[in-house]
């Protein structure tokens, strides 16, 4: 007995596609055990892309983040161990492209059981049916950026090193001298970012087992000095937190220079002052999970002026 092809297949799935072959293939649906999982493959993928959210605000990503055609081989774990490297570290500090893998390993969770063998010859118009494609609108292309919002985005760009830097030492600069060894705040987020567990392991970018962002929840997060010159780390609770995984990293041009590492089920660390250093940058995050198998994360920063 001889299998559908896929387009007979898709022409099936599809009521709006009126062939005689929509006929052939449901009677032979009804029959064969092979081609109805087939079916049911197929129905799976159209269902999983019809419910994949989309972005709501388009992201700006720097010449340092993960390119798009590059993302797959990353998290396959097919690129260069150096090239690997680089981006493996990128993607633990940039907020987007952490954002962009969890949901590409979401995805890719989602669709597995949707894959299927799709030929080159198969016709346009039955790829068209499964992917749900419509014509995209026209928009006017996007005004071009004024050189203080290109500045201010280099700036507060959340992985290069070397920015950061940058803008610490400018405002060491301008910052006056009676207000010597304060803690100053620069960029923390604010919020607990929310991830579910997807249903199959990945590579590593800031968690193990992150899958799609789930939502953001207030995060808390304060700095500030002991009576006794030490420094106190402090966040908001969240509901159904197993502990908080601490942790305290230097910034360098050179990149991140880790410096603590712990773990507590308390909502706040007080962490020895001989840890930090006047006129110099840090970065800070609080993680864990919860009994409903949520991920959560929030990173701070902050430095110390002269």
């Amino acid at each position: 007995m001889s299998h559908l092809d896929i387009s007979e297949l898709l022409a099936y799935a599809d009521p709006a596609l009126k062939d005689e072959a929509r006929e052939k293939a449901k009677a032979h649906i009804e029959m064969c055990g092979s081609c109805r999982a087939r079916f049911i493959s197929l129905q799976t993928l159209r269902a999983s892309l019809n419910t994949a959210p989309e972005n709501i605000l388009a992201h700006k990503l720097t010449d340092n983040c993960v390119p798009e055609e590059l993302m797959g081989d990353f998290l396959g774990n097919r690129l260069p161990e150096a090239e690997r490297a680089i981006f493996s570290e990128h993607t633990k500090e940039c907020d987007i492209c952490f954002e962009r893998a969890a949901y590409f390993t979401w995805s890719s969770a989602n669709m597995a059981a949707g894959v299927l063998e799709i030929a080159g010859q198969t016709p346009e118009r039955y790829k068209a049916a499964v992917l749900n494609r419509s014509p995209k609108p026209q928009t006017a292309a996007d005004p071009k950026p004024s050189i203080w919002e290109t500045f201010g985005r280099w700036i507060s760009s959340p992985v290069p090193a070397y920015a950061f830097a940058a803008s610490l030492l400018i405002f060491m600069l301008f910052w006056t001298p009676n207000t010597s060894d304060q803690i100053i705040d620069i960029g923390s987020n604010g919020v607990f970012s929310l991830y579910e567990q997807p249903k199959q392991s990945g590579p590593s970018f800031g968690f193990s087992n992150s899958g799609r962002k789930l939502g953001e929840s207030d995060a808390g997060l304060s700095v500030e000095k002991t009576g006794d010159g030490r420094i106190k780390f402090s966040w908001s609770k969240v509901e159904g937190a197993e502990g908080y995984n601490f942790h305290l990293a230097e910034i360098t041009p050179e990149g991140a220079k880790d410096i603590f590492d712990t773990k507590t089920t308390e909502t706040f660390i007080v962490a020895p002052r001989d840890l930090t250093s006047p006129g110099k940058a840090y970065r800070w995050k609080v993680s864990g999970e919860t009994e409903s198998n949520t991920i959560f994360t929030a990173q701070g920063q902050f430095a110390f002026s002269r």
